[in-house]
């Protein structure tokens, strides 16, 4: 808990620092995400945590950066998953309300159980559908496929989030 707090207080840190407008217009997004890790004998993680900045879907193409963590409690034992990226989001013009989106990010993917930790590169190719409620707020839906990427081996997961973005000022 103490890491999901960390993470929610750096990304509005970090959106606070700045002083331009475009800055205060920055999207957040919090939204619950499950993640299962595609293997032959992969793992559910059911319960996360999916914090994005930026992303504006009022833009044809914006930056974006998301922190993600992800656990599951089996056999005494947790599993953590914990994400830390930035990419792009391509929103074409659709002319309706409902907004389709793509997006691409890389960076680490932390993995945690047992007393160990493990850091790799992940990309994580995506997207989703925001369904606009207010001038200032939309609920999302996103899918994301992030592959690990390691010396001799690559890890395909799938992460899907639904939650709330807004425009905080």
């Amino acid at each position: 808990m103490a890491r999901v707090r960390a993470a929610v207080g750096t990304v509005l840190g970090l959106l606070s620092l700045g002083v331009s407008p475009a800055v205060a217009q920055t999207p957040i997004s919090v939204g619950y995400s499950t993640l299962h890790v595609l293997e032959r004998n992969g793992y559910d993680l059911p319960v996360g945590l999916l914090i994005t900045a930026g992303g504006d879907s009022n833009r044809i193409v914006s930056p974006l950066l998301e922190v993600g963590i992800n656990y599951s409690a089996e056999s005494r034992q947790t599993l953590q998953i914990v994400t830390a990226q930035g990419g792009v989001r391509v929103v074409p013009y659709s002319g309706t309300r409902v907004r389709p989106f793509g997006q691409v990010m890389g960076g680490v993917i932390g993995a945690q159980c047992c007393g160990e930790m493990a850091m790799r590169f992940a990309v994580e190719p995506g997207g989703g559908v925001e369904f606009p409620l207010t001038r200032r707020l939309s609920a999302q839906v996103i899918a994301g496929f992030p592959l690990v990427i390691a010396e001799g081996f690559s890890t395909r997961l799938i992460r899907i989030s639904a939650g709330v973005s807004f425009v905080p000022w």
